[in-house]
């Protein structure tokens, strides 16, 4: 089998976040073209109004969501990302959930989807 790019998903539920933001310490793999990341309110969050999905230095670079209620989503046509969500990262990524209007009370939980494709080696 030929070398080349492999899509892959990387998901995983926060559950409870309280204070300001909940970071997912190296999220995003090395090596990894990123294509987005999705997110999907499951249980309302409490304490915040809504929420940005950010890489640490733009909060908001996935997405920003205006509610925090079951069934809010960013990423997709409603909510798409407040810039270029796609590139190459050499090294593993965070991805920072911030909230906004007040901080998380740790309560709640939303679905983080990170959509991205990894270089695999040829086999033989």
């Amino acid at each position: 089998m030929a070398g080349g790019w492999r899509e892959r998903r990387v998901t995983q539920v926060i559950v409870n976040p309280s204070g300001a933001t909940r970071v997912l310490s190296n999220f995003i793999p090395a090596g990894a073209r990123l294509k987005g990341v999705l997110t999907r309110v499951q249980t309302e969050l409490g304490g915040a109004t809504g929420y940005g999905v950010g890489d640490g230095s733009d909060a908001d670079r996935w997405g920003v969501a205006a509610a925090a209620t079951a069934g809010t989503t960013t990423g997709g046509h409603d909510n798409p990302p407040t810039a270029d969500p796609a590139g190459f990262f050499a090294s593993a990524q965070n991805v920072v959930l911030t909230a906004t209007g007040s901080n998380f009370d740790g309560t709640g939980s939303v679905r983080m989807t990170a959509i991205l494709e990894e270089m695999i080696a040829p086999v033989q």
